[in-house]
């Protein structure tokens, strides 16, 4: 019995077309996912130019301007907190895009997983008469 329900899920399921189809629709899945990570790190990395420009003037302007340390440091802080959060969040998206570039099979890798089931017995398309009774108790 068992052997007839492989044959059958091998015969209906797991043909190469389902089993591309399915391959196919995974890569599709991993390539938006990608894509969504791809866009938030583009995003830190902007921000982290723009948070670097402001930080670059507020120093210029601490030194060549009668502005003191003291009236500065505040705004400076600020950023440099903000950074370390861009760094992290930095950190985390490109970990997240690392995880999801995942090789996917070749079709010929499908074919040996496939072929990893058992195999069906050649006693045709039925399970055979004989010791069905005591196989099934």
């Amino acid at each position: 019995m068992e052997d007839f329900i492989i044959g059958r899920i091998k015969e209906r399921i797991l043909t190469d077309e389902t089993i591309t189809e399915l391959v196919t629709l995974v890569a599709e899945e991993i390539d938006a996912m990608a894509g969504g990570f791809a866009g938030r790190l583009q995003s830190i990395e902007a921000a982290l130019l723009d948070l670097e420009s402001r930080l670059e003037r507020l120093y210029e302007a601490l030194a060549r301007s009668s502005l003191t340390l003291e009236a500065l440091s505040p705004r400076i802080l600020k950023l440099r907190h903000r950074e370390e959060q861009l760094l992290a969040a930095r950190e985390e998206a490109t970990g997240l895009l690392e995880q999801r570039k995942v090789e996917l099979p070749t079709s010929e890798e499908i074919q040996v997983l496939c072929c990893g089931l058992p195999q069906p017995s050649a006693g045709g398309d039925l399970p055979g008469e004989e010791g069905t009774g005591a196989e099934l108790r």
